[in-house]
């Protein structure tokens, strides 16, 4: 079973995005909270949560979608960094999802080595283009993982391939 589920309300997102082991860092200076259900309820949008954090894929075109990760202190590192390659895995694989994009502000050092560890490829910086709670200015990174890509990265063979016995079992029963 998938440490991770696809949730239709906000509850667990907003829970994780008000921590305050995340706050700073995904809130505008003038922001006291965070109400993330108009996305959450968005059927074109995703969100998926284990209990101490989890991904919001928002819905851009068809096939593209910007992801916005977060996690609580409690489940950083190596943990969070396996579900989310499982997350991404499940998104290429059970959705219409081509691209993904993430924009990363310099600020968020966590952020970054999330987004290489997927293997997400850097397009281009921004300079000053988010602000820090205190309104300090941060270049933000823009990333992109494409299916393409995605096929190569050592952690989809394992999905890949549960995909490809089942076809080929169910294609046996056939």
């Amino acid at each position: 079973m998938l440490p991770f589920k696809r949730d239709f309300n906000a509850a667990r997102l907003n829970r994780v995005v008000n921590d305050p082991s995340v706050f700073p860092d995904v809130a505008l200076p003038e922001q006291e909270s965070l109400d993330l259900s108009p996305l959450a309820t968005d059927f074109r949008n995703i969100v998926l949560m284990c209990d101490e954090g989890g991904i919001l894929a928002k819905f851009q075109e068809p096939g593209v979608y910007e992801i916005h990760t977060q996690f609580t202190e409690k489940y950083r590192g190596v943990s969070s960094m396996k579900t989310v390659r499982e997350m991404f895995s499940w998104l290429f694989l059970h959705t219409p999802a081509m691209e993904l994009q993430s924009q990363v502000p310099g600020s968020n050092a966590g952020a970054l080595a999330v987004t290489k560890a997927i293997g997400a490829r850097f397009e281009f910086d921004r300079a000053e283009a988010w602000r820090t709670r205190d309104g300090k200015a941060h270049t933000v990174g823009y990333y992109v993982l494409r299916y393409s890509d995605w096929l190569y990265q050592p952690y989809a063979a394992g999905p890949l391939s549960g995909v490809g016995a089942a076809f080929h079992k169910d294609l046996e029963a056939r």
